[in-house]
């Protein structure tokens, strides 16, 4: 059994496959096709769903020279993440030819639905990715 959080209270949530939750969402992030991207964006994530990226260190960098203490960025609800996963295609995967691939997690437990992953980018010259 998986447990997150939901406006501010524990939530059991049963019979998660944790497989198939992250074979999706890697497979969201390299979707070419904008429908089936808009499609699985809708299926992955609730109305309410929220993406958290740490942003790299030049972004953290200015922010802290502006006395921000932590620099979150932040895609909230369908539109907002639908835009961000197709920056992130259009960015990353279209470019090149190359996929996403799990690097492993971090040390520490993880539970869904806040899934934290750690990923890198391997062209397919370099396939496959060790470690």
């Amino acid at each position: 059994m998986v447990a997150t959080i939901i406006r501010d209270r524990w939530v059991a949530v049963a019979d998660i496959d944790l497989k198939n939750l992250t074979d999706r969402d890697v497979a969201v992030w390299s979707e070419p096709d904008p429908e089936h991207r808009r499609v699985a964006v809708r299926e992955l994530w609730s109305t309410d769903g929220v993406h958290v990226l740490q942003p790299p260190q030049e972004m953290r960098r200015a922010a802290s020279g502006l006395r921000f203490g932590r620099l979150v960025l932040k895609a909230r609800g369908h539109h907002e993440l639908e835009v961000r996963v197709t920056r992130a295609y259009e960015e990353f995967i279209a470019r090149a030819p190359s996929c996403s691939v799990p690097a492993g997690m971090p040390s520490g437990s993880t539970t869904w639905p806040n899934f934290a992953g750690r990923w890198c980018l391997a062209t397919v010259a370099t396939w496959p990715v060790s470690g």
